[in-house]
């Protein structure tokens, strides 16, 4: 993959981590979760980061916005049941579903594409 071929697809990561930060951070209010404190709370602190880390991610070669939201996505995923809001049908399955696509995508963004052909300058 080319250099530009893989800046394109950073930014589409880039830009669907940042939808889906923000997905997150809206739940609540979308899925009736919003008058459960704890559920609620991790969706909007855990979905404002996941989109501000995406946001970082449109700059270039950065790689720390990638390995921050591969934690975040594995805290959304586990915060369910760390934080004990599993029983809330909506709540747990739009942390578990967010969490995974922004591991997912942080993952392809760390070791897919450009990252499989280092180019060595000197």
């Amino acid at each position: 993959m080319n250099n530009s071929s893989w800046e394109n697809t950073k930014n589409i990561v880039a830009g669907i981590q940042t939808v889906l930060g923000a997905a997150l951070f809206v739940a609540p209010w979308l899925l009736g979760f919003a008058a459960d404190g704890n559920s609620a709370w991790t969706a909007w602190i855990t979905g404002a980061v996941i989109g501000v880390l995406g946001l970082a991610s449109f700059a270039e070669d950065l790689t720390w916005p990638a390995w921050g939201n591969l934690i975040v996505g594995a805290w959304a995923v586990a915060a369910p049941w760390l934080v004990q809001f599993a029983e809330l049908d909506a709540a747990m399955w739009s942390h578990v579903a967010a969490g995974l696509l922004v591991a997912v995508s942080s993952i392809w963004e760390l070791f897919g594409g450009q990252n499989l052909n280092p180019r060595v300058t000197a």
